[in-house]
This record gives C-alpha cells, sequence and structure tokens, in this order.
C-alpha cells in the first residue's frame, strides 16, 4: 500500500511484502497481514460507520478521512 502525490511520486509506503495485505479487522482496525494471516503491522486507525451512513477512518477518535455521505 503507497501513496502517491498527483504526480505519481511516492509520499507514503506501508512497506510491505509480496504475500502481504491490508485489511480491516472485524473491530474496525487497519493492518497488514503476513500471508499466513498474522498481524505484521496496524495503524491504530479504525473504520467507522456512523448513524446517517457517513464512513470515516478515526485514529483516537480524530476522524483522518470521512466520505462525507450522510443522509
Amino acid at each position: 500500500m503507497v501513496v502517491t502525490d498527483a504526480h505519481g511520486r511516492l509520499l507514503w509506503s506501508v512497506g510491505t511484502r509480496a504475500g502481504r495485505r491490508a485489511v480491516f479487522q472485524a473491530d474496525g482496525g487497519l493492518v497488514v497481514q503476513a500471508g499466513s494471516g498474522s498481524t505484521v503491522w496496524h495503524s491504530g486507525a479504525q473504520l467507522v460507520l456512523h448513524g446517517g451512513s457517513n464512513v470515516t477512518i478515526d485514529r483516537n477518535a480524530v476522524p483522518l478521512w470521512q466520505t462525507g455521505t450522510w443522509t
């Protein structure tokens, strides 16, 4: 998993190796898992579904990202 700017320049990388994957766990935690399923990195962030259909990724109850989809 990487984040790049509009010109394709690398801004951030989780540094995963082949066979690893980023997943949101059942508790909403964002982690990177090895092929065996063991956690090799965790973000400290959680995926949260709020009333009104807005979805956020929060760290320490502070939204880092949101869909902005309220109903």
